[in-house]
């Protein structure tokens, strides 16, 4: 059956809401636009014409437009700004910037929304950046096409797409970035292939091995859940984990894919290699599912995409819905749960597939007003994480459970012997199971009574018993 364009109109606005709501969840909160900028810092050196240097470009971006000197006038002129991320997310970017940039601050805050602000404080940030590369192609004599041009490609260009591009990314959050970053990665080789590599060496991998380097046979870095090592550079300071974000195709290629390279040969472990290409597919692969519908197949599935792992860790799911929480689950989330008797992971993920930082934010605000957590600081935790929240050595430990079991079921199907590896395996796995579900109780027990002490003592033992099982496995 054939669509012709008015209904293809209509479906890609009943679609089109979702998309901008994850959209402005996402870019609009301020600890993303830092992340954010991060990431374009170092993109930025990799992909520079003329040279820009992390940190200093930015802060000369910043400076300018904090003067509104000729030079960014001269930017604004020039076309670039609207090759951001936001700027291309709203039709009133002219009007916004006159009031970020204007000096008097009232007259902004008496004419514009607070949304507004996150919107301009975002682009301020991705602005600086290109502006930071225009500075500099200006001050080696350059045209200004070709300083706006550079400034344009610096990061990726949100202004470039194709008609269908243009559709798609209407129904599909981030499917232009999806787009643009291998095609911008693949003109940087194409232009200059030596300074490329010369660039990516120096601002990705070298940093990457150095860190591996480092942490590889850390505890720590052990229990760190795989799309935290492929997306961010991880190091410890005192008893604090920090994760700087790395950029996401370069980051994932030129940074991450030697790290698990140098897992697989130290570590022999090919689980790692199997991590990273779920990684490479989300960087490199335009995601092709409306955003109206993948938080709906996520919770169908019990996956998370992102995460690459189950919503409902398998020591939840043969308890009743209503009881599927962790220490980090929302009050609200275990209140429509124990409504409806649904479980509450998946309705937080769900809210956070539809409001991304901004839902998860507001959740953490309504939790902490009415006094049943802390509140978490969103600059915190966009770049410290616990690696002990959700170790990966559970896991393995329940993913190889589940490898074990299956084998088993088949053999009985079959009536075939399962090997001698195989059957030891099973009942090492099996037996330890039944100690980890005992331990699993308990630990929901002390998480219903808010004894997070209690929790996090169970959670160790829990951990202890995973990474015993899984050294003895053959």
């Amino acid at each position: 059956m054939s669509v012709n364009k008015d209904t293809a109109n209509i479906i890609t606005q009943l679609l089109s809401p979702p998309a901008q709501l994850l959209r402005a969840g996402a870019t609009l909160m301020p600890d993303f636009a830092v992340k954010n900028i991060v990431r374009d810092s170092f993109g930025a050196a990799v992909f520079s014409r003329y040279g820009f240097i992390p940190v200093v470009d930015h802060m000369a971006g910043i400076f300018h437009m904090a003067k509104q000197d000729a030079l960014f006038h001269e930017y604004k002129a020039s076309g670039a700004l609207m090759s951001t991320m936001v700027g291309m997310d709203r039709n009133y970017i002219q009007g916004s910037l006159k009031g970020l940039y204007k000096k008097d601050i009232a007259y902004y805050w008496d004419r514009y929304n607070p949304v507004q602000v996150l919107r301009g404080f975002s682009e301020m940030l991705e602005t600086a950046t290109r502006l930071g590369e225009y500075g500099r192609a200006v001050g080696k004599g350059v045209s200004i096409e070709d300083a706006a041009l550079s400034a344009r490609d610096t990061s990726l260009d949100f202004s470039k797409h194709g008609v269908q591009g243009k559709t798609a990314n209407k129904i599909v959050a981030f499917f232009n970035a999806g787009v643009q970053e291998p095609v911008r990665i693949m003109q940087a080789f194409k232009e200059n292939p030596k300074g490329t590599s010369a660039k990516i060496a120096m601002y990705i991998t070298l940093p990457s091995v150095a860190l591996w380097a480092m942490n590889h046979d850390q505890d720590w870095y052990k229990e760190l859940p795989a799309y935290q090592k492929n997306l961010f550079w991880c190091f410890k300071a005192g008893d604090t984990v920090y994760r700087i974000p790395k950029p996401f195709g370069l980051g994932v290629v030129f940074g991450s894919l030697p790290e698990r390279a140098l897992d697989y040969m130290m570590e022999r472990n090919p689980e790692a290699m199997k991590a990273w290409a779920i990684s490479a597919k989300d960087a490199f692969l335009p995601n092709f599912m409306p955003t109206a519908v993948g938080p709906i197949i996520e919770w169908a599935t019990n996956y998370s995409f992102f995460r690459g792992r189950s919503i409902v860790p398998q020591k939840e799911q043969k308890l009743p819905d209503a009881l599927q929480f962790g220490d980090n689950t929302s009050e609200l989330a275990k209140y429509i749960g124990a409504k409806f008797d649904m479980s509450p992971r998946k309705i937080d993920n769900l809210i956070s597939g539809y409001g991304a930082g901004m839902a998860n934010q507001s959740l953490n605000a309504m939790d902490s007003a009415v006094g049943k957590k802390d509140y978490q600081n969103p600059f915190s935790k966009a770049f410290t994480v616990d690696p002990m929240k959700s170790p990966q050595s559970i896991q393995d430990f329940y993913d190889k459970l589940d490898e074990t079991q299956k084998i088993f079921n088949g053999s009985k199907l079959t009536k075939e012997k399962m090997s001698k590896d195989d059957l030891y395996n099973y009942n090492l796995m099996n037996y330890a199971n039944g100690v980890m579900s005992n331990l699993n109780k308990m630990e929901q027990n002390a998480v219903q009574k808010g004894d997070k002490d209690r929790a996090d003592s169970i959670r160790r033992q829990q951990l202890k018993i995973a990474q015993n099982a899984m050294a003895k496995v053959r």
